[in-house]
């Protein structure tokens, strides 16, 4: 029994996760729609999609590792 709540658990948070992937992705190319003009690069370009994409994954590596930075930082003061 108990095991079958450990797989039950694992395959609704495996599919809570895809479905959140999927909505960050759609909120994405929506972001991505509204801001094609301000960032002169066409919407209908798919290449410029991913692009954009990776320059927001590059930008939450960024703000990931400042933030494991400071707190390593601030550990250490402490």
């Amino acid at each position: 029994m108990r095991k079958k709540m450990y797989l039950h658990f694992f395959f609704v948070s495996i599919l809570r996760i895809f479905h959140c992937l999927s909505i960050i992705s759609s909120i994405l190319e929506y972001e991505f729609l509204m801001h094609a003009n301000c960032l002169h690069i066409s919407p209908t370009n798919i290449y410029d999609f991913y692009v954009y994409l990776a320059s927001l994954h590059f930008l939450f590596i960024l703000v990931f590792f400042i933030l494991v930075v400071s707190f390593h930082m601030s550990s250490v003061f402490i």
